[in-house]
């Protein structure tokens, strides 16, 4: 997945689905944010479970030990829960999914350059 040249993956094990599944991601940034940086990925099929968990590797300018958080949207609660926590390992947070719905992750970044990922 391609957004403003950065590339995020997502990989299912060969055993984490008992059938053959069309996977489609849509990956948005909010280009309106001023001192964070808001990317949200919209997993098809909606409420798709899987039996050991897919990986979404995610580039951030977050450096190498930094925290990063994964939000996912629960419709009955409507609002954000926090998924996983990670740290960055070569300028990427690998996060664990473990059921399709619509996530996010947001990077705190500060007048001077900085991020923080919490």
């Amino acid at each position: 997945m391609d957004l403003d040249g950065e590339i995020s993956y997502f990989t299912v094990p060969e055993q984490a689905l008992a059938k053959s599944n069309t996977i489609v991601v849509t990956v948005l940034r909010d280009q309106n944010a001023v001192d964070r940086r808001i990317t949200d990925f919209h997993f098809e099929p909606e409420g798709l479970v899987f039996d050991l968990p897919a990986t979404l590797s995610y580039p951030t300018p977050l450096k190498d030990g930094e925290k990063l958080l994964l939000y996912w949207w629960d419709k009955d609660r409507e609002a954000w829960m926090e998924s996983a926590v990670t740290f960055v390992v070569g300028g990427y947070a690998a996060f664990p999914i473990t059921h399709f719905s619509d996530y996010r992750i947001v990077e705190r970044i500060s007048l001077g350059g900085q991020s923080d990922g919490s």
